[in-house]
């Protein structure tokens, strides 16, 4: 729902979305296959008794490279947009607006949707 101009003097554009699964957000979701492989390299090809330092160094940056990811989400709202929603096209669907304003108007924002039925 995102348009080439500025919806409002104050609205730059909003864009809908639904929250994916806690396991699909890509702070979590990426990691698990990482943290995976890297064990059992670890453990199974080059032996913990020969390269315990090395394989906790590289267990150490895997977990920092997730922390930085998860921190992402809070520090701007398109990486939590882009980690954790999914877009959708239909408002009644929509679970969730990202609401960007334009410029020197405040900051982007992710609120959730409140549907009213119809009587």
């Amino acid at each position: 729902m995102a348009t080439g101009g500025s919806l409002t003097e104050e609205i730059d554009y909003v864009k809908l979305y639904n929250l994916r699964p806690l396991v699909f957000h890509l702070y979590l979701l990426p990691f698990i296959p990482l943290y995976g492989a890297w064990l059992y390299t670890w453990l199974m090809i080059y032996g913990v008794s020969e390269y315990f330092e090395a394989g906790l160094i590289a267990v150490a940056i895997i977990g920092l490279l997730q922390i930085l990811s998860g921190l992402f989400c809070h520090w701007n709202v398109h990486v939590r947009s882009f980690f954790t929603c999914a877009s959708e096209s239909n408002p009644s669907r929509a679970k969730i607006i990202k609401v960007v304003p334009t410029a020197n108007n405040g900051s982007a924002e992710l609120i959730n949707l409140h549907h009213d039925k119809a009587m």
